[in-house]
């Protein structure tokens, strides 16, 4: 896909998914697509050897309105647990404490939340503590758009393997 429009074209049914790095395969698996719906495919690891998985969600592509929209929230932190809040001058968000997807790879935990556009102020916080919280910047949620926030990196960590905040916009 492209900036304009993620989405690559797949024949619908039950496929063989082969990730090749070169020449070799490095993740292979079956999946099925239903015609007429959308996906989200992730590669995720956790840094350590073998741990490359993949994981595949059901998009919703419908927006709400000019004011508002459906965000999913993915946590793919390893060996965390995180509550991602996100706060504007309308509203505040928190996702509740998330586990890492790959300890949750149960597709009906990652369903949209209805929330106002606008910039947020984003902040994952690993307990209850506001000093052990960590800053993420600002993300800009806009209208007629849905979108999937993903936690990445590690809470315990800075520079490249430190947490961020990622988005994927869907439509």
């Amino acid at each position: 896909g492209t900036p304009d429009n993620p989405y690559v074209e797949a024949t619908a049914g039950v496929r063989l998914l082969q990730i090749a790095q070169g020449s070799d395969t490095i993740l292979q698996g079956n999946t099925a697509f239903q015609v007429g719906l959308h996906y989200s495919i992730f590669l995720y690891d956790t840094l350590k050897n073998d741990s490359l998985k993949m994981f595949i969600l059901q998009d919703n592509l419908q927006p709400y309105s000019d004011t508002m929209t459906y965000v999913r929230f993915i946590n793919f932190s390893p060996d965390s647990a995180l509550n991602l809040v996100l706060a504007s001058n309308r509203d505040t968000i928190q996702t509740g404490f998330r586990e890492f997807a790959g300890n949750r790879l149960k597709t009906s935990s990652y369903t949209y939340k209805l929330m106002h556009i606008g910039l947020y102020e984003a902040r994952a916080w690993r307990d209850t503590v506001a000093a052990h919280s960590i800053p993420l910047g600002n993300i800009q949620i806009d209208s007629l758009k849905n979108y999937s926030l993903f936690l990445q990196g590690y809470a315990d960590s800075s520079g490249e393997y430190g947490l961020r905040l990622k988005s994927v916009r869907q439509n």
